[in-house]
């Protein structure tokens, strides 16, 4: 008996999980936040490209990002 309980709330899981990933856009809000870098400050104190910059443009070409924003990368601070 305890046995096909469990399959009944496996199979309902599987159902409820497909319907909602059906119903997403399947696309991503990219927030950026930290430091020195997270910003792309290099040892030059020059803006370059952050671990950020690359993921962002990765998501680009996938055209998956729907909005990216990187107001929380604060230049010159280090943690």
């Amino acid at each position: 008996m305890k046995k096909y309980k469990l399959l009944c709330i496996i199979i309902i899981g599987i159902i409820i999980t497909i319907l909602i990933s059906n119903n997403r856009d399947n696309k991503i809000n990219l927030t950026s936040i930290g430091d020195s870098m997270a910003f792309g400050n290099t040892i030059y104190n020059i803006k370059g490209n952050s671990y950020n910059d690359y993921l962002r443009e990765f998501l680009e070409q996938k055209n998956v990002l729907d909005e990216y924003n990187d107001n929380l990368c604060i230049n010159n601070l280090t943690i």
